[in-house]
């Protein structure tokens, strides 16, 4: 779960492993006071877990934007 400000937050849950090839289901669900938004992201390995390593490597600070998203574009951070 990533805690935002004023009460949203992001939360990743892995669903299921579709197969050895596929990667993994992850449900995103996005949650604010008013209302949440739910969706199914796929990551095959490339894009999710690189990102967050990273982020956590770079735990004193970085220049510019960090962005990636998934392949089929249900998320984007």
């Amino acid at each position: 779960m990533l805690d935002g400000q004023d009460g949203r937050t992001l939360t990743l849950r892995r669903t299921a492993r579709r197969d050895s090839e596929a990667g993994w289901a992850y449900e995103a669900t996005l949650a604010f006071p008013e209302a949440s938004a739910r969706t199914i992201v796929y990551d095959h390995g490339d894009w999710l877990g690189p990102f967050f390593r990273e982020l956590a490597e770079a735990w004193s600070g970085f220049n510019g934007v960090k962005e990636c998203g998934s392949l089929e574009g249900q998320l984007h951070l």
